[in-house]
């Protein structure tokens, strides 16, 4: 039994499907998610350093 060129493109469909399920779940790059306390904190600001610049 010879199978036809319309058998061939149905498995053909079928496979892909089969394929883009199995890759979906596969994480080939980690995600970025975002953090929950700060790496680096900010310093407040001192009286001898002013956070505004003073001009003339």
């Amino acid at each position: 039994m010879k199978p036809d060129a319309y058998t061939k493109s149905v498995l053909t469909v079928i496979a892909l499907c089969l394929v883009v399920l199995v890759l979906r779940g596969v994480d080939v790059l980690p995600r970025a998610v975002a953090g929950g306390a700060a790496a680096y904190p900010l310093v407040p600001a001192t009286p001898s350093c002013p956070s505004t610049p003073t001009g003339p």
